[in-house]
């Protein structure tokens, strides 16, 4: 037994090494909630406190630049991480609150933090969102076929409020103001820094290549271009400006009823309600005076059936929920109202919600009265904090986070090349140094060198563009102040650079400062003739319509079938014929009705090239003829198709279209009416 006792000692050590082995290279360390020994009785379903050591925050801010295709290098963010996260604004906005009878300030966002500040804010809020998720997975979810404790509904929620409260004690913070909120969403979800790029990874036009404008321009915006910084100054209030800059932020993420409770709280006044969402928005000392008055002499499944109401009916019922009638003068939800009239409340429908029946069901034994306006407002603030941590766009926090970095690293080490193709089909390129890169005053004025090199996109391997080799892809040159800053380059023409390729500029400054900018220039392939046919005579709505392309030149990569207005993109078949022709098989296929039509003329796009012409019928499944006659109906009265629908073969006055209508015979004047 000792031997074995040894061996599982021996294990356990070999477990503690890995472990650690594993945190040790881990991008940043959170810790959750729990015994944390062996870090396996951790409970991962409550919110975790991610490290204070900034160390480990270059690795994630790397991760996340590479993740949204922003390129940065490791060495370049473990300089970032300690760039102030200013979001454009020059000032840090605040808003006043009653504390203890007097009136006292708080801070919405400090201007001052750093980059690693505010990813450690949204990395919690992920955390919290993951609880939150996990919490209404066990508790929300099943409530319409199954009952559920409504004391260990609340006591999951009072957990994951105690894991918020120690994250804001967790060091860093004036937890008296600080609101992990207000952070994540002033830095990472009302900005717009992934949007100051366009979908080739340029800056969008309207910057006129110019970073810094980027940056000021992309900061948090909330109504109708009111910046953030001017709403809290001017307004000044938890609720309106709170409430208000959050419902804003909700409606951007889609997330409409939880922005119309919101909305709809601050214009009622509503004080109950109000000061739940006045709690999750202020600062901490405020949230944690308002969670205090959930109290002794609540019941934990009274406290339950409260907190799973009101998120319940918040999140999906938000007008009518909200609407006049179902608070007590107080502010706070009147429960008897909800008995008595909540399928009026509701339009009448709430049969068809089994949520809702459930509630109607239970309620009378459920539910407890006794609870003071302060102890709702308790829970209330719970499940207001539950469903806002449940609406973040957490991924979008990350996306302009990392862009931001992106452009401080633009900003302090690179710079973005001007750059585009001159004419389609063609891979002729045009590429400058922005004007206002040629010129750095703060390292010593006008440019001192610049270099010019290429590689293939897949290599690292970089070649000297302006070598001799490649003279005559350099069809155009444009000095200034003694430096190459641009230059038209013409891929065609050299055969090394046939191919996807990618050019780095280095421009150097008198004091010997160097920045880099990169250009991805992608080969389209090149075609002399594309020509081709339809085998079929016509092209009927919702079937296949087979036909040969013959093309010369590169391999093709993108072949576009096109018709009026319209453009399809299609694969390809490769055969070739007993002469070496190569042929490419397509598939027309029209899905739509309404492009019925004769003679409809259709071409190949294939990489910019265009085909000949082909003119086809486009025609109903049902009248392939597209003489306005049902097919089956032609063969029921005449055998054939060969009738149109302008004739009348039997003189009666009537056409065959209007006979067809009308259910007569086509033949026979005033004949029967035919099924």
């Amino acid at each position: 037994m000792k031997r074995q006792g040894s061996i599982i000692c021996i294990f356990h050590i070999i477990v503690i090494f890995l472990l650690s082995m594993d945190i040790a290279s881990a991008e940043v360390h959170i810790d959750y909630p729990g015994l944390n020994l062996l870090w396996m009785d951790e409970d991962y379903n409550l919110p975790g406190t991610p490290s204070t050591d900034k160390n480990q925050y270059a690795d994630t801010l790397h991760s996340w630049c590479r993740l949204y295709g922003y390129p940065i290098s490791r060495e370049a963010a473990q300089a970032l991480v300690d760039k102030k996260m200013d979001a454009g604004l020059s000032q840090s906005p605040t808003f006043s609150y009653m504390d203890g009878g007097s009136t006292k300030t708080g801070q919405y966002y400090d201007t001052a933090q750093p980059i690693w500040h505010v990813m450690r804010e949204i990395i919690f809020l992920r955390t919290l969102q993951n609880s939150v998720r996990h919490w209404e997975k066990n508790y929300i979810d099943p409530l319409s076929i199954e009952a559920v404790s409504k004391r260990d509904a609340y006591n999951r929620a009072e957990d994951i409020r105690e894991a918020f409260e120690d994250y804001l004690n967790g060091g860093l913070f004036n937890n008296d103001e600080h609101n992990p909120f207000v952070t994540g969403i002033v830095a990472g979800a009302m900005t717009d820094y992934a949007g100051a790029f366009d979908g080739n990874g340029q800056l969008q036009s309207r910057f006129n290549s110019s970073v810094k404008l980027a940056i000021e321009n992309s900061a948090a915006k909330v109504w109708n271009g009111t910046s953030f910084v001017e709403e809290f100054t001017t307004t000044g209030t938890v609720v309106g400006a709170g409430a208000g800059f959050i419902v804003d932020y909700l409606h951007n993420q889609g997330e409409h009823e939880t922005a119309t409770m919101v909305d709809l709280v601050t214009t009622e006044g509503l004080a109950a309600v109000s000061g739940g969402f006045s709690a999750v928005l202020a600062p901490a000392k405020m949230f944690y005076s308002v969670m205090s008055e959930i109290g002794i002499g609540f019941l934990d499944s009274s406290r339950g059936t409260h907190l799973i109401l009101h998120y319940y009916l918040a999140n999906n019922y938000a007008d009518s929920f909200l609407s006049s009638g179902l608070f007590t003068p107080s502010g706070a939800i009147d429960f008897t109202e909800v008995q008595a009239d909540l399928s009026r409340k509701l339009g009448g429908n709430t049969l068809n919600d089994p949520m809702i029946n459930y509630f109607q069901n239970t309620l009378n034994y459920s539910f407890s009265d006794t609870a003071t306006t302060e102890q709702a407002k308790g829970v209330y603030a719970m499940s207001s904090m539950m469903m806002l941590a449940g609406s973040l766009n957490i991924a979008n926090m990350e996306k302009n986070l990392a862009a931001f970095a992106y452009l401080q690293s633009l900003k302090d080490y690179g710079f973005i090349l001007n750059f585009f193709r001159i004419q389609n089909p063609h891979n002729k390129f045009t590429i400058s140094i922005p004007d206002e890169m040629r010129s750095d005053s703060e390292h010593g004025g006008n440019l001192a060198s610049v270099t010019w090199h290429w590689a293939e996109k897949s290599s690292s391997s970089y070649s000297n563009l302006m070598g001799g080799a490649y003279d005559a892809a350099i069809t155009r040159q444009v000095q200034d102040l003694g430096q190459l800053v641009e230059l038209d380059l013409n891929l065609e023409v050299v055969s090394a650079l046939d191919k996807d390729i990618k050019i780095k500029v280095s421009i150097t400054y008198p004091d010997g400062f160097t920045r880099l900018a990169y250009a991805d220039l992608d080969w389209l392939p090149q075609h002399n003739n594309a020509s081709w046919l339809l085998n079929d005579t016509k092209v009927i709505v919702g079937n296949y319509a087979p036909g040969d392309l013959i093309v010369d030149g590169d391999l093709p990569e993108n072949i576009w079938v096109c018709w009026r207005n319209n453009k399809k993109k299609v694969n390809l078949d490769k055969w070739e014929d007993s002469e070496g022709v190569i042929h490419y098989g397509i598939k027309v296929f029209i899905d739509q009705d309404e492009a019925v039509g004769p003679d409809v003329p259709f071409w190949i796009d294939v990489d910019g090239a265009i085909s000949n012409i082909v003119q086809r019928d486009i025609v109903n499944e049902d009248d392939t003829d597209a003489d306005s006659l049902l097919d089956a109906w032609e063969r029921e009265f005449f055998g054939d198709l060969s009738p149109e629908g302008n004739q009348d073969p039997d003189g009666d006055g009537k056409s065959n279209f209007v006979e067809m209508n009308k259910g007569t015979d086509p033949a026979k004047t005033g004949g029967r009416r035919n099924s």
